[in-house]
């Protein structure tokens, strides 16, 4: 084989390379954070104010990870919730994300069946308001097996 062949294989595998990176770049799914992500971050300040309030309650705020359930417990000192809401946001795979609506027992604590989720990272983020100022705490979580 002489030199000029060896050039022409170079560039023949140069070219392939390119190809099976394009393809590559076109199969791989690319999910945004939010589909609104610029109306989101409009709003930025907003959530910028709820976790400054959260971090002041941070330590009053517990996940735990049970057998069957996610349990969140929320110490008793803290003031009512009026309303709020869990959402559990996995970064790897945008369809997975879930969102519940927070609502407390009597002991403080809600259960979310380990069932709506697979194994692997989550962020989960608790908002909520007390009727006079709204909070926001993130917590990050690793399901490693499902019941």
């Amino acid at each position: 084989m002489n030199w000029g062949v060896k050039i022409i294989v170079v560039y023949v595998c140069f070219i392939g390379m390119i190809f099976f990176l394009i393809i590559q770049s076109y199969t791989h799914p690319s999910d945004l954070v939010a589909k609104n992500y610029y109306a989101q971050e409009l709003a930025y300040q907003e959530v910028i104010d709820k976790e400054i309030n959260g971090k002041k309650i941070d330590s009053f705020i517990h996940v735990v990870l049970g057998s069957d359930a996610i349990i969140i417990k929320f110490d008793p000192k803290l003031k009512p919730i009026y309303h709020g809401n869990v959402t559990f946001y996995r970064p790897s795979h945008a369809t997975w994300d879930r969102s519940f609506v927070l609502q407390l027992d009597q002991a403080n604590t809600q259960h979310i069946d380990k069932s709506y989720f697979y194994p692997g990272y989550y962020t989960i983020i608790l908002s909520w308001e007390d009727g006079v100022k709204k909070y926001q705490v993130k917590r990050d979580l690793t399901i490693l097996s499902i019941p």
